[in-house]
């Protein structure tokens, strides 16, 4: 038996909702439309365990699965998002909400059925989002949360639906809430004064309905206005009424309705006089539920999930490596309050400057930045284009797989030397370093911090080019002491 309360705004809707689903043991939906991350616990749990995955000083979802776990057997939900969040950015999505349905399902009994389908229905919709190439956990989290998933089977819940919505529907027992008060926004919307061919002569915000009044033109605005609205208010009334397929209950609230309302124009036709049980007018068997019988279900066999080929990864996940990304070291309290140690936006200054160079000559701007750097005769050199034939790159950046790494990065500057045939014969990698040289340290040393780095470099430009480590000169150019250094 298919069942619908129905009432005038969403508001309502959401309110009767709550009071069914915490004073019944009925199974209620918000609208015909199946919203399996919403309305039911299984899938708030799944929403709150993705959230706090996400976010894990979010003290509304901890303390929502806190109380989950303190109301349930099995283990805690709460402790088990930090393994969820492994997961969902080592796995795929569909797979990860699998292994957290898996943790929800150990709180549930095995007869309830809704809950399971709900979690299968999940569980579905992560496999969609997979096909959306989106690591974001909110946009996920959205994803399942604003999730539908068609309309409910009718009978399997009581639908509580706006009687706006509830076009074309029908259910065997509508519940009526009527709450037509009269007026409302209607009252305040700019209006136009239509002839008696439908065609709009002018248009007015409303004004204080007494000062409407004293004016013929104004007056006539009101009264169309009024007679529109009341109008629409028995349509809705009538669209409401007429979703009935076998009973048709009406709750009405007769303190301070308005005489323009359907309610008084209901009380009007049907009478104000209500018996010891509120009743004020049937008509019809009232004891027609007993005559109704069920249909019978075919028996079908439980839905099994779809199954998907399953394929071994080809290789582990890629772990990311930057060469050029610093390893933590311990500072110094005294370069927290040095006004020159904000290494790294200098660091992209320099960067910057020595960009914008591609050969050195006479008439060419020279950064202040620079200015102490192309003071020494070695780093003139080097920037000066040499007399055979050379391919200049500048920060080109280069990406490539080892093993299971994936490393990346940028090339500062490289000089690509070539033969009379346009053959590569070697190349230059000249990285430019704004460390600090402390005292005691001598270049050398400071140089040997990059090797590893270097190194890398190389081996990138070698795939590129099919040049050896042999055939790759490894150049550093050490702008805070304006030295060059060969490794």
């Amino acid at each position: 038996m298919s069942v619908g309360v129905l009432v005038r705004r969403n508001k309502d809707a959401n309110e009767v909702a709550d009071y069914l689903r915490e004073n019944s043991a009925f199974p209620v939906h918000t609208g015909s439309a199946v919203k399996p991350a919403e309305d039911n616990a299984a899938g708030a749990a799944l929403l709150a365990m993705l959230r706090h995955a996400a976010h894990p000083s979010d003290q509304l979802a901890a303390g929502f699965l806190q109380l989950i776990d303190a109301s349930t057997s099995a283990d805690s939900l709460l402790a088990a998002t930090n393994e969820l969040r492994t997961r969902l950015l080592r796995d795929n999505h569909e797979s990860a909400v699998r292994w957290a349905c898996q943790r929800i399902l150990t709180k549930l009994t095995a007869q309830d059925t809704r809950h399971r389908t709900r979690l299968n229905q999940l569980i579905e919709k992560a496999r969609a989002f997979d096909s959306e190439d989106s690591r974001d956990l909110d946009a996920l989290y959205r994803y399942l949360q604003n999730s539908s998933s068609g309309d409910c089977a009718p009978g399997d819940a009581v639908i509580v639906e706006t009687i706006h919505k509830s076009k074309g529907l029908e259910y065997d027992i509508v519940i009526l809430v009527n709450e037509d008060k009269g007026g409302g926004p209607g009252d305040r919307r700019i209006s136009a004064l239509l002839d008696s061919q439908g065609k709009a002569q002018w248009i007015l915000e409303p004004i204080k309905k007494d000062l409407m009044a004293a004016d013929p033109e104004l007056s006539r605005l009101q009264a169309q206005s009024e007679s529109q609205q009341d109008f629409g208010n028995l349509c809705t009334l009538y669209v409401g009424m007429t979703r009935a397929k076998r009973a048709l209950y009406m709750i009405s609230d007769f303190s301070r309705v308005s005489k323009r309302s359907s309610v008084h124009y209901l009380r009007q036709c049907l009478g104000d006089e209500a018996d010891s049980e509120g009743l004020i007018w049937a008509t019809g068997d009232t004891d027609w539920h007993q005559s109704f019988k069920t249909k019978a279900r075919k028996s079908t066999p439980p839905e099994q999930p779809p199954i998907h080929p399953k394929f071994e990864p080809a290789h582990p996940r890629l772990q990311l490596q930057r060469p050029s990304s610093d390893k933590h070291t311990r500072l110094k309290a005294s370069t927290l309050f040095d006004y020159q140690a904000n290494a790294a936006e200098f660091g992209t200054q320099v960067h910057d400057a020595f960009e914008q160079i591609a050969w050195l000559e006479a008439t060419s701007p020279i950064d202040p930045l620079l200015h102490e750097c192309f003071a020494n005769p070695d780093i003139q050199a080097l920037f000066t284009q040499p007399t055979q034939a050379v391919e200049l790159w500048r920060e080109k950046a280069f990406s490539y797989v080892e093993g299971e790494q994936f490393i990346n990065g940028v090339f500062d500057r490289v000089h690509i030397y070539k033969d009379a045939s346009g053959k590569i014969t070697q190349a230059e990698i000249i990285d430019y370093k704004t460390d600090r040289i402390r005292e005691g340290t001598t270049i050398a040393q400071a140089a040997e911090k990059h090797r590893p780095q270097l190194q890398a470099y190389a081996k990138a430009l070698g795939k590129i080019t099919g040049l050896t480590k042999e055939q790759i000169q490894l150049t550093l150019i050490f702008t805070h002491t304006s030295q060059l250094q060969q490794l």
